[in-house]
This record gives C-alpha cells, structure tokens and sequence, in this order.
C-alpha cells in the first residue's frame, strides 16, 4: 500500500515537473530562435576561431590522408588502400570529435554548404568555412608534396 502511494506520488512529481519544463520551453522559444545578424557575426570573437578551426581541421585531416595515401602508394600491396582507408576514417572521427564543440566539424565545404541551405549557419559562416577548408586543405596537401 505505502508503495502505491509512493508511486503515484513520484508519478504527479515527474508530471508536474515535465509540465512546467515544456510550459519553460514554449515561452521561451522566441528567444532562442532569434538569428544574430550577419553585421554583428562577423566582428564576433567565436565566429573566426571557428574559422581558424575549420582550417586547422581541414588541414590535418588532408595531411593524414594524403600522407596515408602517399604511403600506400609506394607499398602497392592490397592491405595499404585498407590501411588508407582506416586512417581517413580514424582521422575524421577524431577530428569531429576535437573540434566539433568549436564548429560543428565540418571539415567538408559540401557539409558546409549544405547547413547553410538547411538554415542551421548564416550563409556568412558558410562562405567563410569553405574558403578555410579550401585553404586548409591546400596547405596539408602542399606541406606533404611541398
């Protein structure tokens, strides 16, 4: 019997504390919808650290798989295009997860494009993105071949 009541109680808690966080959530969903406009992004701090970033992403990412393919290349056996492949894929999952609580990780301008299109980064962060990745990418290519 003491267990019933308890559980009915835990169950009006949880109700009742659900309630108001969704009553929360609704009135302030007008606040954390707003958009900063692109004047301001762009004299912000975090905007070109995330650019840094994106660049410094894009560049050991295209080091560690050019240099990988490199390698491959020079072995010519059928486990190297394996051993490529796992490095891209070991490269790419760490690098998201260093970098993605600063830009989002994208490391792909195709990525970058395509949150700009879905409305998720301004199209200011966009155009700013893919010439980092660009560039980061050219450079990891260059510091290898160089």
């Amino acid at each position: 019997m003491a267990n019933e009541t308890l559980a009915r109680e835990v169950d009006a808690h949880i109700v009742t504390i659900l309630s108001r966080l969704s009553a929360f959530r609704e009135n302030n969903a007008d606040v954390t919808d707003r958009k900063v406009p692109m004047s301001v992004e762009a004299r912000s701090l975090e905007l070109w650290r995330a650019v840094a970033v994106e660049c410094l992403a894009t560049f050991l990412f295209s080091l560690v798989v050019a240099g990988a393919a490199a390698a491959s290349a020079v072995s010519g056996s059928g486990l190297s295009a394996l051993a490529t492949a796992v490095a891209s894929g070991f490269a790419i999952a760490a690098i998201s997860l260093i970098f993605s609580h600063i830009s989002g990780g994208h490391v792909n301008p195709a990525v970058s494009v395509s949150f700009a299109l879905c409305r998720r980064i301004s199209p200011l962060r966009a155009v700013l993105y893919v010439a980092a990745q660009c560039g980061g990418g050219i450079a990891g290519a260059a510091m290898l071949y160089g």
